[in-house]
């Protein structure tokens, strides 16, 4: 993967929006981007500054939203009244982010998920399981315990979004070789994820 040629590596159109992965910042205007720290807040990208530490945005009007992954989920919110942009590592899916009032607040109509690490190459240890106590998503194969952190992200979304459209894009990081992956390897490199307005 050559990060010198700009242009995005997937794409999905989401009714009046796009979702796009590219492989180093994109040059777009207007485009908000956080420090992430692996928590559960999320905020407005109009509030935002270089120094906003958070794990998610949501806007009601047309900014460019933009976050990193190695693994984590991207998870994009549209309706018609706003578009949201969620980087949701275990952390944050055991710290309940996609389940954010401020989510609501937007009624989503489709909730998409971008390439992240699939179940068959998240192998985690058992002491890692009690951060999901009540999880069904863990697999056990000869010893070896496997977490399908997409079903458990979908669990979620399933039971506080009934009316939405929730979408999986079916793209495993570790094993496509666009895609940057921290188990893989690429442990400082980070595919660029955004949502805007088309």
């Amino acid at each position: 993967m050559d990060a010198n040629v700009m242009a995005p590596i997937f794409s999905q159109h989401l009714n009046q929006y796009i979702y796009e992965v590219w492989p180093a910042r994109p040059e777009l205007n207007n485009i908000k981007e956080l420090i992430q720290v692996h928590g559960n807040d999320i905020v407005e990208a109009t509030s935002i500054n270089a120094d906003t530490q958070a794990d998610g945005l949501i806007s009601y009007a047309d900014e460019v939203l933009c976050i990193r992954t190695a693994d984590c989920l991207p998870v994009c919110f549209t309706s018609n009244k706003g578009h949201a942009l969620i980087h949701a590592g275990w952390r944050g899916i055991a710290k309940e982010i996609l389940l954010d009032d401020k989510l609501k607040q937007i009624s989503p109509e489709t909730i998409y998920i971008g390439p992240h690490i699939r179940a068959l190459n998240y192998e985690v240890s058992a002491e890692f399981t009690k951060n999901f106590p009540k999880s069904n998503n863990f697999k056990e194969i000869e010893g070896r315990i496997f977490f399908d952190i997409s079903q458990e992200a979908i669990d979620q979304l399933s039971k506080n979004y009934p009316q939405s459209e929730i979408i999986d894009c079916g793209i495993d990081t570790y094993s496509h070789t666009d895609f940057y992956s921290y188990r893989n390897g690429d442990i400082e490199k980070r595919n660029w994820n955004v949502l805007r307005k088309i």
